[in-house]
C-alpha cells in the first residue's frame, strides 16, 4: 500500500458494466445514476429520508452524481461494482479531472435525458408540474461512487454548484482530512464512520491506503471547526460491525457532529458479492442500535424511514 492515494482509471471493460448498469458517464471520469428516491418521488410524491430529515432537498430536483471512480477503500458493503467484483485488473494511472462546469452542464443533460421516461404525457402517475420542476435540478449529492476528496478540483465544484443558486451534499469516508481542511464547504458534509475500532474497520472497508483509520478520526476532529451541517452517516452491517456502542458513543461525542444517521446495509449490487443477506439488520435492530448509542451520548432520537432503514439521531428535538 503507499502513503498516498492510487488512482484508478476506469478500464474499458469496466465501464460497459457502468453502463449496463445505468450509469451516465458525464466526463471521462465522472458519472450520473438516477437515484432510487428521485423515481419514487415522481411517481409516488415519496421524498427521500433526505429531505424529510432535514429539509434542505427537494428529491425530484436532486443529482446523484460523482467526479471520480477512484477511491480509498473497497468497502465490504458498498453496493457500487469494484473491478474486483468482475474479475477486471485495475489500471494504476493519473486521473486527468473533469472541468467542474462542464460535470454540471452534461449532469443536467443526462438528468433530463432520463426525465423523458417521465413525461406526464406517457407516466400518468407524475404531475406536469413536478416534471418539470425535475427538469430543473437544484440539488447535488456528490456521493455516487468512489471518494469524492480525490477529485483534484473539488472546491471549484463546490463553487460552482454555489454559483448556480444549487446545493451541494458531500459524503466522504474520512480518508483525506487534509482535503476536507481545505475546500470550500459544502451545504452539508457527511462522514462515514462504520467501525467501532481500527481492528473492523481494516476487515470491513480494507483501506488501500495507509493509516485510514487514524485519518478518520482527523477528519472527525474537524466537526467542530465547521460552520456548514455536519452528518456521521454509520453504515450497519449485521454480525460485523453493530458491536461496543460505547466505543462508538465515545467517538461521536468527541466529534460533535450536527446528526447520526444510523443506517442498515442494503443487500444490492456489488455488495451482494461480498455480503450475504443475513448481514442486512431488520428495522428493529437499527431502532435498538440507535437507542442504546443515544444512551451513550447527549443526542435524541428524532426521525426515522422504514422503507431506507434508518433512525436520525439530533443533538436537539
Amino acid at each position: 500500500m503507499s502513503e498516498e492515494p492510487v488512482d484508478f482509471v476506469v478500464s474499458t471493460e469496466l465501464a460497459k458494466v457502468y453502463r449496463k448498469q445505468r450509469y451516465r458517464f458525464i466526463g471521462k471520469n465522472s458519472v450520473l445514476k438516477k437515484c432510487y428516491h428521485l423515481h419514487k418521488a415522481l411517481t409516488q410524491q415519496r421524498p427521500c429520508y433526505k429531505q424529510t430529515f432535514y429539509g434542505t432537498i427537494t428529491t425530484h430536483r436532486c443529482m446523484q452524481l460523482s467526479p471520480t471512480f477512484n477511491c480509498t477503500q473497497a468497502c465490504l458493503f458498498c453496493w457500487r461494482t469494484m473491478p474486483g467484483d468482475e474479475g477486471i485488473p485495475i489500471t494504476q494511472e493519473r486521473e486527468i479531472p473533469d472541468e467542474p462546469a462542464e460535470i454540471l452542464d452534461n449532469a443536467v443533460i443526462a438528468q433530463r435525458k432520463i426525465l423523458d421516461g417521465y413525461n406526464p404525457v406517457c407516466h400518468p402517475k407524475v404531475t406536469p408540474k413536478m416534471y418539470e420542476e425535475a427538469r430543473n435540478p437544484r440539488h447535488v449529492a456528490i456521493s455516487l461512487v468512489g471518494e469524492p476528496t480525490l477529485y483534484e478540483r473539488l472546491s471549484d465544484l463546490i463553487q460552482e454548484i454555489e454559483h448556480r443558486g444549487w446545493t451541494s451534499y458531500l459524503v466522504s469516508n474520512g480518508t483525506n482530512p487534509q482535503v476536507l481542511k481545505q475546500i470550500d464547504e459544502p451545504t452539508q458534509l457527511y462522514i462515514s464512520l462504520v467501525a467501532p475500532d481500527k481492528k473492523t474497520h481494516q476487515e470491513l472497508c480494507r483501506p488501500l491506503v495507509k493509516g485510514a483509520w487514524e485519518r478518520l478520526q482527523e477528519s472527525l476532529d474537524l466537526f467542530s471547526t465547521l460552520s456548514c451541517p455536519t452528518v456521521v452517516r454509520m453504515t450497519l452491517v449485521a454480525g460485523r460491525n453493530m458491536q461496543k456502542v460505547s466505543q462508538y458513543g465515545q467517538m461521536l461525542i468527541e466529534a460533535e457532529p450536527d446528526f447520526i444517521e444510523c443506517k442498515s446495509y442494503m443487500h444490492v449490487g456489488g455488495s451482494m458479492k461480498r455480503l450475504s443477506r443475513e448481514n442486512m439488520p431488520s428495522m428493529k435492530s437499527i431502532r435498538e442500535f440507535a437507542e442504546d448509542l443515544a444512551k451513550e451520548t447527549s443526542y435524541l432520537v428524532t426521525n426515522e424511514d422504514t422503507v431506507s432503514r434508518v433512525v436520525l439521531l439530533s443533538k436537539s428535538p
